[in-house]
């Protein structure tokens, strides 16, 4: 066999001189360097990070909010605003909620008023109720000492009157105590929608009228249910009789199927198809006409 690739004495000479001049230049540039591998069992504990309990309250408590440290001190809480809320732990919309609730109920009359706010939970009003602390109003002292000035009694607290709820203005219903002004428009939108009010309890039906603040109102209110809008089931259509907050759509389209069966002298059958119950029949009868 013939071989093509043959060196001479001379080149094999050479060419260990060129190796030996490669290794030579390599240790020679390398000189000031080290190279080594790392040793993964060895660590530098100084290169991490040791957070101590309060570090790691200062870096995290944006993401946990229990981590937030307050401290409560004797307050009136007719006189807390949305801050001084939130300073004792309650979120903003919190705050705003508790200030709506007070004003519902013309301010705070006693500290277990607090605990009928749904956002206070029995465990935050037993860490609060230690430091409560309501002050009596002007108008409460007055009970007391009458030598104030009548115009004083004005300022602090409306005068009881008697309204009529279905010919009421807005201006009206403002003078009864316990009626604001959004409960004010709340209760004239429901009226226009019911087609006025037939029974006191209704009012319960509008939005923003709690049981505590009803109770409050009632006395103030009387009702003459003889302006009712009237609803004719002969001849409404089902879109008409929909549009009436006791009547829905399944309501409706039974109204209309016992109308193809002849002239409807009672919606009584409501009751026996199970449509809508005792009492709701009760709640709808005053607007119906036939």
């Amino acid at each position: 066999m013939k071989f093509y690739f043959t060196f001479s004495k001379g080149q094999k000479v050479g060419v260990v001189a060129i190796a030996v001049c490669i290794v030579g230049f390599t240790i020679l540039l390398n000189k000031e360097n080290k190279i080594t591998l790392p040793n993964p069992f060895i660590t530098d504990v100084s290169q991490y990070e040791i957070l101590e309990d309060g570090d790691y309250k200062n870096k995290y408590q944006h993401k946990n909010k229990s981590l937030i440290e307050y401290k409560i001190q004797p307050f009136d809480p007719n006189q807390y605003n949305v801050s001084d809320w939130q300073k004792i732990g309650f979120s903003d919309k919190q705050a705003k909620s508790i200030i709506s609730f007070k004003n519902k109920l013309n301010g705070f009359k006693q500290k277990e008023d607090l605990k009928k706010s749904f956002v206070i939970d029995d465990e935050k009003y037993a860490e609060l109720e230690p430091y409560i602390q309501i002050q009596k109003s002007i108008s409460d002292k007055k009970n007391v000492n009458n030598n104030l000035k009548p115009d004083s009694d004005i300022k602090f607290q409306k005068k009881v009157v008697l309204v009529e709820l279905n010919s009421a203005t807005k201006n009206d219903l403002l003078k009864v105590k316990g009626i604001g002004n959004y409960t004010a428009s709340n209760i004239l939108k429901y009226k226009d929608q019911i087609g006025g009010y037939h029974s006191i309890h209704q009012l319960k039906e509008v939005y923003g009228i709690s049981d505590e603040n009803f109770e409050l109102i009632k006395p103030q209110i009387s009702i003459n249910p003889i302006s009712l809008s009237k609803i004719n089931v002969n001849v409404f259509s089902i879109s008409d009789l929909k549009k009436h907050p006791y009547i829905s759509w399944d309501c409706a389209k039974a109204i209309i199927d016992q109308r193809f069966k002849g002239k409807l002298t009672s919606i009584q059958f409501l009751l026996n198809n199970k449509t809508l119950t005792q009492n709701e029949i009760d709640k709808l009868i005053p607007y119906i006409e036939y």
